[in-house]
């Protein structure tokens, strides 16, 4: 029977343990994701839409892979240069 007590203890250190290191994790995680990454849209790949819309208009042409990133680049250019200005519009209209 005392070994079966030395068991239980044993287990509930670890599993304090356990719980106290996820929760370390947690608040750490939390500290460095914040918000310090400035996210485009939400969407990061833009490539599918490029390629359905490439598709509807012209159907029997590709694109190569340095083409699509391209695209990709200049149209998350292209709406961040709109999200800027709607902000902007918006910073002036409420003055």
């Amino acid at each position: 029977m005392p070994g079966k007590g030395k068991q239980i203890g044993d287990l509930k250190k670890k599993i304090t343990k356990k719980e106290v290191t996820s929760e370390t994790e947690k608040s750490t995680s939390a500290k460095t994701t914040g918000h310090s990454k400035k996210k485009l849209c939400k969407y990061d790949n833009l490539q599918v839409y490029i390629f359905r819309v490439l598709k509807q208009v012209h159907p029997e042409i590709g694109v190569s892979k340095r083409t699509m990133a391209i695209m990709n680049s200049f149209i998350k250019d292209i709406l961040d240069k709109i999200c800027n200005e709607a902000s902007q519009l918006s910073k002036f209209k409420k003055a």
